[in-house]
């Protein structure tokens, strides 16, 4: 019995006591008296009341008990959950890093949006989803590239939540059919995290996508990142020449950004002049003039290209290539003095090649410009808890047999609590490097040469270096899984 009970307990039992005990003495006082008297007749109706009173007083010491225990229990409820939000080192801050809860009028919901932030953070997940299904909303978690689902809200607790992200990005909470975009910040465990939030009206609501931009993974140096040694070697050198252009390549989610800010960190500011147009800029870097794209404001990466040109800079990034015109300025800057780092959309290194020709850069050009073409890809790496010999069939045992490969060398996943169940903890950074040599270059200024001749010669000069087989290896390591290696080389 709880001792906040105390009083009310001992009320209700002595009143329940005393009834009964003078229920006890009329009935003993009737039996010894059977004459209709005054006092008999009071106490013949306090045998008759005496037991109907006993149970008032006794429903009235559960009810009294009961509803001071229930009080208690709600309030013991808020303060765990309270005190829970409190010990999350997590604090939520707008874009320009002022703390956002005061902005929002629904402070109830507020653990929980921290909740999902925090549990999101804890998995290292790069994006948050939360999808209306039917009478509910779906939350989804992507972790080391895989969407996995972590709760449901009903529709009544979600759309609260859903206004306070809104909120938080500085989005219109009142338009609930058009895109819009925005960003916030956060404090957890003592670092910086970002988050771009974005939201579009789907059938039966609407739904909210935050990408998180963990300053860890921004911060890592080149070193860092997974370049072997003779990889890390080639990249050095030439991010040390004073013209030409990088590329960095691969499919949405391969990491790319990542490899680009490291690549800049790696850069001497003091020495060197350098400007960045990003679409959106995911992490400051000091000493370097960032411009953020912005295509309403006609603040594109082709004019502001053009511009950056007029600065004298020593290096220019560029957040991505993505058209024709961006294309050729950047092809034209590497030529003339300049050091052109930047992204492009493609599968592979040949891929690269083809891209640049279809925004219509010459296969001269391309030779000319281009310094260093950097494929890479992120595949997930087994758990090392729970991994166990994989289970193969006829294909992979034939090729196993062929490579002189130990069946029992592949492993394949399994789950355990320590990686949610997935089998995979973690991601590694595949690459691979394609150099220009003079080798390269007489294939690529031939007239007659065509795709299918430059294709042919890098196939034949990678050989071992080319990222399928470098994915391979790590599947012959038991690094990670066959079904990895399939996934990571699909569209090769």
């Amino acid at each position: 019995m709880p001792l906040d009970n105390l009083p009310v307990n001992i009320v209700g039992a002595i009143f329940s006591l005393c009834w009964f005990l003078a229920g006890l003495w009329a009935m003993k006082s009737f039996s010894e008296n059977h004459k209709l008297h005054l006092p008999s007749l009071a106490r013949s109706f306090m045998i008759l009341l005496s037991p109907l009173l006993g149970l008032i007083g006794a429903a009235a010491y559960v009810f009294l008990t009961q509803q001071k225990q229930i009080s208690d229990l709600i309030k013991a409820g808020k303060s765990a959950s309270q005190k829970k939000a409190e010990k999350m080192d997590l604090t939520l801050l707008d874009e320009h890093g002022r703390d956002v809860q005061q902005k929002s009028g629904n402070q109830a919901g507020i653990p929980t949006v921290k909740k999902i932030i925090w549990d999101a953070l804890n998995l290292n997940a790069s994006d948050i989803f939360l999808d209306p299904k039917n009478d509910s909303y779906l939350i989804r978690f992507r972790v080391d590239g895989a969407i996995r689902v972590h709760s449901t809200l009903p529709v009544q607790e979600a759309l609260p939540i859903i206004s306070m992200f809104k909120v938080f990005s500085n989005m219109d909470i009142a338009e609930k059919r058009r895109p819009q975009d925005g960003a916030f910040n956060a404090m957890y465990k003592g670092s910086a995290v970002a988050f771009r939030a974005a939201t579009v009206g789907v059938y039966g609501g609407e739904k909210v996508t935050l990408r998180v931009i963990a300053a860890e993974n921004s911060n890592r140096k080149i070193t860092e990142i997974g370049f072997s040694k003779s990889q890390f070697g080639i990249v050095n050198s030439a991010l040390k020449i004073p013209s030409g252009m990088i590329l960095i390549c691969g499919p949405t989610g391969s990491g790319k950004t990542s490899t680009l800010y490291a690549m800049l960190s790696s850069l001497d500011y003091n020495l060197k002049n350098v400007l960045s147009i990003e679409d959106p800029v995911e992490r400051v870097i000091p000493n370097i003039s960032q411009i953020e794209v912005n295509s309403k404001a006609g603040i594109t990466f082709a004019s502001v290209l053009r511009n950056s040109l007029r600065q004298n800079p020593d290096v220019i990034c560029l957040g991505e290539i993505r058209d024709e015109e961006t294309a050729t300025i950047a092809a034209q800057a590497a030529q003339t003095g300049h050091l052109i780092i930047a992204t492009l959309h493609s599968n592979d290194n040949i891929s690269t090649i083809v891209r640049l020709t279809d925004l219509g850069i010459p296969l001269r050009n391309i030779a000319a410009a281009l310094q260093l073409s950097i494929s890479q890809r992120l595949i997930r790496r087994l758990c090392p808890h729970c991994k166990k010999t994989a289970q193969l069939n006829e294909v992979q045992q034939s090729y196993c047999t062929t490579y002189n490969i130990p069946f029992d060398a592949i492993k394949q996943p399994h789950g355990c609590p320590k990686c949610g169940n997935t089998g995979y903890l973690g991601r590694i950074a595949v690459f691979e490097l394609l150099t220009m040599n003079d080798n390269m270059r007489k294939v690529l200024e031939q007239p007659e040469t065509t795709i299918t001749d430059v294709k042919d010669y890098v196939e034949s000069t990678l050989g071992t270096a080319a990222l399928g087989s470098r994915i391979m290896s790590y599947v012959i390591n038991g690094e990670t899984s066959w079904d990895e290696y399939e996934r990571a080389t699909i569209n090769f």
